[in-house]
């Protein structure tokens, strides 16, 4: 870089240089610098630019950091599962009830047969049953004579 003269303002280039730290600090510009005021705020402006267009610092995230976030996701989805099976349970619960639960003018037999649903499945048992009693009434009439 050529010394600036006396009265000679520094370049843009010169001051390019000086603000990206690619010039020696004790050239002649730094003496021009210290003593002219309008070169030394361009060079303050040029300064702040540069660091303003600097990439921000990047931190490491560490070592465990993409396994949380698969974790987290993971997480997401499964709540998401589990919410669409219970809406899913939720909707075939109501439609077993519209089906299942008596309307006004329902036939007094389909109104039985939801009231007593649960007993419905145990026939077959009782039927056994009879038949069990059935057969122990004619054992206690003792054996049968012909």
């Amino acid at each position: 870089m050529e010394s600036p003269g006396v009265g000679t303002c520094l370049t843009g280039e010169e001051l390019t240089l000086l603000a990206d730290g690619l010039d020696d600090p004790d050239c002649p510009a730094a003496a021009h610098l210290a003593s002219c005021a309008t070169c030394s705020a361009q060079l303050r402006k040029l300064r702040q630019t540069v660091a303003l267009a600097q990439p921000p610092e990047v931190r490491d995230p560490g070592e465990g950091f993409n396994r949380a976030v698969w974790r987290k996701i993971d997480r997401r989805r499964a709540q998401q599962r589990v919410g669409i099976s219970m809406a899913a349970t939720l909707s075939a619960a109501a439609i077993a009830l519209v089906v299942l639960l008596p309307r006004d003018g329902a036939a007094p037999d389909e109104t039985e047969l939801v009231e007593n649903l649960d007993l419905y499945q145990y026939v077959d048992l009782i039927e056994n049953l009879d038949a069990v009693e059935a057969l122990d009434a004619l054992l206690e009439e003792g054996p049968i004579e012909g």
